[in-house]
């Protein structure tokens, strides 16, 4: 019996591009950490307004105070889901990942926010609560996509802005609470290299 011919295969691997997306606020940044024991218990509520306001803060990273990066491809994918449905979802997801937990943010310290929270919520009674706000904000988004993917540079950099009209991050945002704040545009987009 003759041996069959071993076929070559052509292995074509991600053509990784890394950018870096800035953007910035239009509305203010609401901030709310959700730590561990929050969401696996029902911890009494707080009633110090400035112990509320810095418990809402995520860590500070080289002296400036942080955001989850997870929140802006949460938007994103939130974005190609509902306004985009030309585009499938689990394209994007897999499309680009930004390759560190947070985001620093730019701008002014952060101030105390009162609004109105139902304790417990949705059926409890009104409570006043005290949160960190950043009336003007900024972040840098480090990106990395493959330029042989199915969504090119500029798809996601549309997304990312259409993540920061119709959806938001943070507390009473637009996709969430239905509020106003946490949106966001993009102002600028700079390349830093391809990976090798």
């Amino acid at each position: 019996m003759a041996k069959q011919k071993s076929k070559q295969i052509i292995i074509m691997p991600p053509k990784l591009v890394r950018v870096i997306v800035e953007i910035e606020g239009i509305s203010s940044l609401i901030c709310h950490q959700r730590t561990s024991e929050g969401i696996t218990k029902k911890p009494t509520p707080e009633k110090d307004p400035e112990v509320q306001f810095q418990q809402s803060l995520y860590p500070k990273i080289n002296g400036k105070y942080a955001f989850p990066a997870s929140a802006i491809k949460k938007a994103v994918i939130a974005a190609a889901k509902t306004y985009c449905t030309s585009i499938n979802k689990n394209q994007v997801t897999g499309s680009f990942y930004i390759n560190q937990d947070w985001l620093l943010i730019e701008g002014d310290e952060p101030r105390h926010f009162k609004h109105i929270v139902l304790v417990p919520p949705r059926t409890g009674s009104p409570v006043e609560h005290t949160r960190a706000e950043f009336p003007h904000w900024k972040m840098k988004i480090p990106l990395e996509y493959d330029e042989n993917g199915p969504i090119g540079l500029e798809i996601l950099v549309n997304l990312i802005s259409s993540a920061g009209f119709h959806i938001g991050i943070g507390v009473w945002r637009p996709e969430k609470q239905g509020g106003p704040h946490g949106r966001f545009r993009v102002v600028s987009v700079k390349s830093i290299g391809k990976k090798r």
